[in-house]
């Protein structure tokens, strides 16, 4: 599901309509390091595993069998691929199951890039962006490809509760993740301990996002939706 674009003659985007803001991106787009954050966060042995990481699924049943819970944890970026496409987040033993053979599937059919490409471009990152672009864009007023270290690292550490994250509400909170994520990159190897701490004590403006349908000419953006929903039908118009 990705938004429409209305342009102005000048190229400017005047209206965006959609059900998830979602601007894809190809992965020669994104920046290394975007992609490094996600791993380091979220599946250190992604390149190693075939889907299913046996080994972080073991460490997560022992964890909650000694916390007597409900099966989590210990899912791979495939499998979180293969939840979000084809099943629900219902938590059970079965869903895990079906997860690991979507995923062991969707690994014999793609490559490595173009599973990080269908991930990156997906994932809920709050404040109504899926994807890094849109995130990027609403976050730092800038597209993916010109955020660097400190940002990429913060966008990873939404991913694991995008909303009790929010830089906009919880900027602490944000950045205490952002810190989490830039140590598993060092701890992974992705950067040097001086870059962790360089990343960690810069800066970061957060911008506050504005509805782009407001901004110039509402009334005909809102004339221009009617119009194409009533051509195309609002399939085309929202997704």
């Amino acid at each position: 599901s990705v938004l429409s674009q209305v342009y102005a003659a000048d190229g400017s985007v005047i209206g965006e309509f959609y059900i998830q803001r979602r601007v894809v991106v190809p992965m020669d787009s994104i920046p290394k390091i975007v992609s490094q954050a996600f791993i380091a966060a979220e599946d250190a042995r992604f390149f190693e595993h075939g889907g299913v990481d046996y080994f972080s699924i073991l460490k997560a049943a022992v964890k909650n069998l000694e916390a007597r819970r409900r099966p989590q944890g210990g899912s791979t970026i495939t499998q979180q691929i293969a939840r979000e496409f084809f099943l629900t987040r219902e938590v059970s033993y079965e869903r895990k199951i079906k997860e690991a053979i979507l995923a062991y599937r969707i690994e014999r059919e793609l490559s490595k890039p173009q599973i990080l490409y269908l991930y990156l471009n997906n994932q809920y990152l709050g404040h109504g962006a899926y994807g890094v672009q849109a995130a990027s864009q609403n976050y730092f007023g800038r597209t993916v490809s010109e955020i660097g270290l400190a940002e990429a690292a913060m966008l990873a550490g939404l991913l694991k509760a995008p909303s009790a994250y929010s830089p906009y509400t919880n900027f602490n909170g944000a950045k205490n993740r952002q810190i989490y994520v830039l140590r598993r990159m060092y701890e992974e190897g992705y950067i040097s301990l001086r870059e962790a701490q360089r990343a960690a004590e810069q800066d970061i403006r957060i911008i506050s996002w504005e509805d782009v349908n407001d901004q110039v000419a509402p009334y005909f953006v809102e004339y221009v939706r009617k119009t194409v929903r009533d051509r195309y039908g609002s399939d085309s118009v929202y997704k």
